[in-house]
């Protein structure tokens, strides 16, 4: 955990076997410029259309099918009564 402590601290070897600081990688990560001795990956995208997703979504806890809204006779059989306008 010394990039929480201290990111100047973390170090790299160069290929001359110099060490990078955070600062220096992070500065060439910026500029673009490839960082010594890390291995380049060929990542390219295939152009495919995505799946059908095979696995059903999780229902939301608001969308749990067991959980009824609160309608007007909800209230009524609870023994409250809706709020009645005062506008009239």
């Amino acid at each position: 955990n010394i990039w929480w402590n201290n990111p100047d601290s973390i170090t790299t070897k160069s290929e001359q076997g110099d060490s990078l600081s955070f600062a220096e990688v992070f500065r060439m990560i910026q500029a673009g410029e490839e960082i010594p001795g890390l291995e380049k990956l060929d990542i390219k995208s295939c152009n495919q259309k995505p799946s059908v997703s095979q696995i059903p979504r999780k229902l939301k806890p608001w969308e749990n099918v067991h959980v009824q809204p609160h309608t007007h006779t909800h209230f009524q059989e609870l023994g409250l009564r809706p709020c009645e306008s005062s506008a009239g």
